[in-house]
């Protein structure tokens, strides 16, 4: 597993939080923002803003990974909610 995604605070992690918003169609509440030190916090902010049927879907958490790490092209397969963001 992945212990770091490698946004490096240049801008990227921004571009990595859109590019979640724009795969699933939703805006994250960024007052959780402060609270995001790992994938896994990243997405239980993503679960939140789901409507509740869209939150049992099995492939909500591939389609985020790979969403995530489109800015620093890790695996996203090797990503657990652990890895964190920088």
């Amino acid at each position: 597993m992945l212990t770091s995604l490698g946004l490096g605070g240049d801008g990227d992690e921004i571009d990595a939080i859109e590019d979640v918003e724009r795969e699933f169609g939703i805006a994250l509440d960024k007052a959780d923002a402060p609270h995001w030190l790992t994938v896994g916090d990243v997405y239980q902010s993503l679960l939140k803003a789901l409507p509740e049927p869209a939150r049992q879907d099995s492939i909500i958490w591939p389609r985020f990974c790979a969403a995530i790490c489109q800015q620093t092209g890790a695996d996203g397969t090797r990503v657990s909610a652990a890895t964190l963001l920088i």
